[in-house]
């Protein structure tokens, strides 16, 4: 077991039931959603970059099919 594993599990025997109860325990319900709200902030940012991108691309496109 890595020191990671021993910090957050302890000495428990790990199964992947008792991972999640652990997990549960250890990590509550808040800092998750505030973790997925974090993330979901950044994939919303990260969103609006590439439809900016796509959207500059549609106009070279356009440009480009003008000057034809």
């Amino acid at each position: 077991m890595s020191d990671r594993q021993k910090s957050v599990f302890g000495n428990q025997k790990l199964d992947n039931n008792n991972i999640e109860k652990i997990a549960w325990q250890k990590f509550p319900i808040k800092k998750r959603l505030e973790e997925a709200l974090s993330w979901g902030k950044e994939m919303e940012w990260l969103h609006q970059k590439l439809y900016g991108k796509i959207i500059k691309i549609q106009k070279i496109k356009k440009d480009l099919e003008n000057l034809k």
